[in-house]
């Protein structure tokens, strides 16, 4: 009975591992871009990983973003801590990618990354 026992638990675990190892979060990728007069343009590409990426939330602790770009198709709003980009009809498809463009004082900070699909937030944070 024990051995049965055990049996039927390592099948269920291996069951589930193959589909949480296929399952993956966006990623990101930081370019710093040359800048002119104490700002840098940095580039930062965000691809999509299993779920269509619909929002994406830039948080700078160093409080030097100066400017933002949004990609075609979304809208934008920022302060000097933090970028946010939203769209409705333009999203981040499961193997795509879109660069979102930050000119900012400090090429060097830390930036994280939240990102959301149409309703709620898909994994944890990325700090680059």
């Amino acid at each position: 009975m024990k051995h049965l026992l055990a049996t039927s638990i390592v099948i269920l675990l291996l069951a589930f591992i193959p589909a949480a190892s296929m399952a993956s979060g966006p990623s990101v990728q930081k370019s710093v871009l040359a800048g002119e007069n104490g700002a840098s343009v940095i580039l930062i590409t965000v691809s999509a990983g299993n779920t269509a990426i619909y929002g994406v939330t830039i948080e700078d602790q160093s409080a030097s973003i100066e400017d933002i770009v949004a990609p075609k198709g979304w809208s934008s709003v920022a302060s000097d801590e933090k970028a946010v980009f939203r769209t409705g009809n333009s999203p981040i498809q499961s193997g795509g990618s879109v660069s979102f463009r930050i000119v900012t004082t400090n090429e060097n900070g830390a930036l994280t990354l939240i990102f959301k699909d149409a309703k709620t937030q898909i994994g944890g944070k990325k700090t680059i």
